[in-house]
């Protein structure tokens, strides 16, 4: 009875010491299999040449074999091959091992993956605006004729519109083009008249063309008035500056008086014509601003303009209102509309983006002046800004910073600090496990391993 007692007792012994060295086999022998992946992947000096590789919790928790991560699992089960588990995922992360290996990420770690490229910018456009409507009146007396109708769509924007006398397709680059509408056209002879319209998009694409006709007979008039005087103070503390002076004569009659801020002689048909000369003009704004005054007549003649200038120190009042950047959740596309006051007086589309990527807000990234988009990768927690130029996208970058999705972006702020030329700066918080900290101009990165 003692002897079967006895060799019971030997019997677990032997166990408990197999065990151990067993255990203590596997947790000396974890160096070893460390410098052959170094030497395998050339990993040394990366954050790859750690016991992170195959143990959890290290250094906090000693190597051994309750803290084998699923990579070390794998590399059991296969035999010790590294090689051998090359095309497997071990974390589950959507990366195979040798892609986070080359990318310096932890195979047996699920919250340590590569971080996927920013989304492309949009394909060129090279779809071409189309004039929707195009009309004018059928006959005219004078050899500058109103523009009845003319409206274009376009897949961004409408940017030029264009009036001419031939079929020819204009190019993009030719003289006239204006970035809205044409109100009225001049021919340089009356008889039976032909007018063609065109429109044209920032990618300088030209639409086809859209003709009209009619049948011009000018007046025997081709006199032109004369502006005599035209006076305003030099100085204003208002932006309604008044008129002192604003006289004119024709060999016939003056019929209309206009004031503008362009030197650009308007049409005889053109908004803003009045059969008394104004005793005031309204700015915009304040500053340096020159008036011209013009004179036109019955048969449409409009005169040389006289020019006058004013200091405006007036308060401007803020009278712009912003678009508003949409986005389909469902599938994925992004448009703006454009705004007066709670009116959507228009729409533009921009692109097309799948999810995870979502928009985290708008800011001046390149210091153009023109407002871009932020973007965030929900599940990687990356972050992508593209510069704008209106609704058309120029360029794509990459800001750098933690990609932790514990991270929430909460703000755009002016710190000074800038992506290339830019002013804008991205304000997170952090939630979860992660920590983090990051600026657009190139800040820090910390990254959970």
């Amino acid at each position: 009875m003692r002897t079967g007692r006895t060799r019971n007792r030997s019997v677990a012994g032997l166990i408990g010491m197999i065990l151990v060295l067993a255990v203590c086999g596997v947790s000396y022998s974890l160096p070893g299999y460390l410098t052959q992946f170094t030497a395998q992947y050339g990993t040394a000096g990366t954050a790859l040449s750690t016991c992170l590789v195959c143990h959890a919790g290290y250094p906090a928790r000693s190597p051994s074999i309750s803290t084998l991560n699923p990579y070390a699992n794998d590399f059991l089960n296969a035999g010790y091959d590294f090689v051998a588990i090359e095309g497997l995922d071990s974390d589950g992360d959507g990366y195979t091992n040798i892609a986070e290996i080359a990318a310096r990420t932890f195979p047996g770690d699920p919250a340590s993956f590569p971080a996927p490229a920013p989304p492309p910018p949009p394909a060129a456009d090279t779809t071409p605006p189309t004039v929707t409507a195009f009309t004018i009146p059928a006959t005219a007396a004078a050899l500058t004729i109103s523009i009845t109708t003319f409206t274009a769509t376009d897949n961004v924007g409408v940017t030029g519109y264009l009036l001419t006398e031939t079929a020819t397709a204009p190019l993009a680059t030719a003289a006239g083009w204006s970035a809205t509408a044409p109100a009225s056209y001049t021919f340089a002879s009356a008889g039976a008249k032909t007018l063609y319209a065109w429109a044209k998009d920032a990618a300088g694409n030209v639409s086809a063309g859209v003709s009209a006709t009619a049948t011009v007979t000018a007046s025997s008039d081709t006199t032109r008035p004369v502006v005599t005087a035209f006076v305003v103070p030099t100085t204003s503390t208002s932006l309604t500056v008044a008129i002192t002076t604003f006289t004119a004569s024709d060999n016939v009659a003056v019929t209309g008086y206009l004031v503008t801020e362009t030197a650009t002689a308007p049409a005889a048909t053109a908004a803003g014509w009045s059969a008394t000369a104004p005793a005031s003009y309204t700015f915009a704004s304040a500053g340096a601003k020159t008036l011209y005054a013009w004179a036109k007549d019955a048969a449409g003649n409009v005169s040389a303009s006289v020019s006058a200038s004013v200091n405006v120190t007036a308060t401007t009042p803020n009278s712009t209102y912003p678009g508003i950047l949409s986005r389909n959740s469902a599938t994925g596309e992004t448009a703006v509309w454009y705004m007066n006051g709670t009116s959507i007086t228009g729409s533009a589309y921009i692109n097309t983006i799948p999810s995870p990527w979502q928009i985290e807000g708008v800011g001046d990234f390149n210091g153009d002046g023109k407002p871009d988009i932020l973007w965030r990768q929900t599940q990687s927690g990356d972050v992508a800004a593209w510069y704008m130029n209106g609704v058309t996208v120029t360029s794509g970058v990459s800001l750098s910073g933690n990609s932790d999705p514990n991270w929430q972006i909460r703000g755009i702020m002016v710190t000074g600090t800038t992506i290339g030329s830019g002013t804008g700066s991205v304000a997170g918080s952090g939630s979860g496990t992660g920590s983090g900290s990051g600026t657009t101009g190139g800040g820090s990165r910390h990254v959970r391993d």
